[in-house]
C-alpha cells in the first residue's frame, strides 16, 4: 500500500477538529498528523524515497516537521528536515521505517511512525548496446553489452527473439559475437538483450541491427 502508517488501511485516521480546554492546549485525542506516506510505494536502493506528509490544519508559528530513518531496529539518521531520503542510504533486503516527528519550539508535540518495510531488489539497467549499423565482411564481428546493477548482484546476459544464425552472447561478460562464414541470411535483425539479476529480475532492450554487406574485392 502507498501509506504506511500505525492505522489498519495505512494511513492516519480522519479525526474531528480538535477541541481546547481550559488551559488552551489541544486534546489529546485530536490528531495533527492525518496521513503519512512515500513514493516511491516500494523502496529500492536505485531511488530515492521521498516521504509525504499532511497536517492539519497545517504548520503553526515555530513548527517543523523532523524525520528519523530507522535501519535493522537502529536509527541512522536522526531529525532531518528533508524528506527525501538518498538512495545510497541502505541496500536491498534492509528492514527499513521512518518517525515523522511535529516538533514546536524543539519539543515533540506528536509523532507517527511507519511500519517497517524490506528493500526490496532492483532491476539491472543496460547501460550500452550495439550500434545499430555493422560493417559486415567474411570475419568474427563482436560488440559489447555494459549492464549495472545497483544492488552489486551478479548480472547475466542473454538473446531472445530474431538473432542471426551463429551470434551467441557471452553469459557473464556481455560480449556479443558473429563468425562470418558467409553474408548473413538477410540483412536486418529484430532482438531483445536480456540482463538479468540472480534474484532473476531482468531488462530488456530491442536491438535493430543492420548489417552493411562488404564484397570481398572492399576487404583489406
Amino acid at each position: 500500500d502507498k501509506d504506511f502508517t500505525e492505522s489498519e488501511e495505512g494511513e492516519a485516521d480522519e479525526t474531528p477538529e480538535g477541541e481546547i480546554d481550559q488551559s488552551g492546549e489541544e486534546k489529546a485525542s485530536y490528531k495533527r498528523i492525518q496521513k503519512v506516506s512515500f513514493q516511491p510505494e516500494i523502496i529500492r536502493a536505485d531511488s530515492d524515497t521521498e516521504l509525504f506528509v499532511q497536517v492539519k490544519p497545517g504548520l503553526g508559528t515555530n513548527e517543523v516537521i523532523l524525520y528519523n530513518l530507522r535501519k535493522n531496529g537502529t536509527i541512522s539518521i536522526e531529525n532531518s528536515e528533508t524528506n527525501v531520503f538518498k538512495k545510497d542510504l541502505y541496500r536491498k533486503g534492509d528492514l527499513v521505517a521512518f518517525d515523522v516527528m511535529l516538533v514546536r519550539d524543539d519539543n515533540i508535540i506528536e509523532e507517527q511512525k511507519t511500519r517497517q518495510v524490506v528493500v526490496a531488489n532492483s532491476t539491472p539497467v543496460i547501460t550500452s548496446m550495439p550500434n545499430i549499423v555493422a560493417n559486415a565482411g567474411y570475419k568474427v564481428y563482436t560488440f559489447d553489452v555494459r549492464a549495472e546493477d545497483s544492488d552489486g548482484d551478479t548480472v547475466t546476459f542473454e538473446l531472445d527473439g530474431e538473432v542471426p544464425i551463429g551470434m551467441k552472447i557471452n553469459e557473464f561478460s556481455g560480449r556479443i559475437s558473429y563468425n562470418f562464414n558467409g553474408p548473413p541470411e538477410k540483412k536486418s535483425f529484430v532482438f531483445n538483450v536480456i540482463a538479468r539479476d540472480s534474484d532473476g529480475a531482468e531488462a530488456r532492450r530491442e536491438v535493430r541491427l543492420v548489417f552493411k554487406i562488404k564484397e570481398k574485392s572492399e576487404e583489406s
